[in-house]
């Protein structure tokens, strides 16, 4: 079974990246259906990246006791975060279709999920929308009184977070993705980098933190 989430979870990382890279791959008059393919080496090394650490992360999840599908849950979002932080790092900004395609993802997954344990649909729904509300509404609270320092793309992507990991995970997931960029700036100032009032990437922050917080089993 870590064998096929390694496997699914990194061709769908690995299409997560196409889509949210789309406008910065491929050659003008090139066929669509081509950008889905990975050519050259270092497209390829990222493919094969993508299946290995869904591998790593797969094993990790089924130490700790997680279902095949929560396993695949996290690997998914694990996958999906790495472009977008990357993309957020480079342009100061998160593409809504990178968002809306992990929710997809997680909509597919519910599905998945209520078929196999129908039981537990309400639970699951419960937990999924209660997610992406709670933990939206606390970015957007905190866009609100920051006037608009903290901008709308991280308030949706916690928001994304949020139905994937639920609300207790979400909040530890805030907790160290600000402390961490409090650290980065703090050091960047100190070495006179940075300014006080220049704004950063904070998607890249979040990616890290969610490696960490999933990494360790929370």
């Amino acid at each position: 079974m870590v064998y096929v989430i390694a496997i699914v979870c990194g061709s769908v990382s690995w299409l997560l990246y196409v889509v949210t890279m789309w406008d910065a791959v491929g050659e003008e008059g090139e066929p669509a259906w081509r950008r889905l393919l990975p050519r050259g080496r270092r497209q390829l090394g990222y493919a094969a990246v993508c299946c290995l650490v869904s591998g790593l992360f797969a094993a990790l999840f089924r130490a700790y006791g997680y279902g095949p599908l929560k396993a695949a849950r996290y690997c998914l979002l694990l996958g999906g975060l790495v472009p977008i932080a990357y993309r957020d790092h480079r342009e100061k900004r998160i593409p809504n279709v990178s968002l809306v395609s992990l929710a997809l993802i997680r909509a597919l997954l519910l599905i998945a999920e209520a078929f196999l344990y129908p039981a537990a649909m309400a639970e699951n729904l419960g937990f999924t929308l209660m997610g992406g509300l709670v933990s939206g509404g606390v970015m957007f609270f905190a866009y609100v009184i920051s006037r608009h320092e903290i901008g709308m793309g991280d308030v949706k992507l916690f928001a994304l977070a949020g139905i994937y990991l639920g609300t207790s995970v979400t909040y530890i997931l805030i907790m160290v993705s600000l402390i961490l960029a409090a650290l980065y700036g703090v050091i960047k100032i100190a070495r006179r980098r940075l300014k006080a009032k220049d704004e950063i990437a904070f998607a890249p922050f979040v990616a890290i933190s969610t490696f960490i917080v999933l990494g360790m089993g929370f």
